[in-house]
């Protein structure tokens, strides 16, 4: 697979699309931080079980907010 894409890059038989496409991949650390700064925003977006991000979300998504418990079993507390 990469020595078909490299001949393609040495043909120049490659994509506009590709080329931003290997771009991004290749910088991790920008990826990285464009991650942690859009989080807040997302978190705000689909935080709230009714809030219209969510809806958005979870029909693109084919589930719903009554399929998923906020609480997690390492947040749980021991019973007794």
């Amino acid at each position: 697979m990469l020595r078909a894409k490299q001949a393609k890059h040495a043909n120049g038989h490659v994509s506009a699309r590709d080329r931003l496409t290997d771009e991004f991949v290749g910088r991790t650390d920008l990826s990285g931080k464009l991650g942690s700064l859009a989080a807040p925003l997302a978190n705000k977006l689909v935080g709230e079980p009714g809030s219209a991000g969510r809806k958005v979300l979870e029909r693109s998504r084919g589930s719903r907010a009554s399929a998923f418990s906020t609480r997690t079993p390492s947040s749980a507390s021991p019973p007794g």
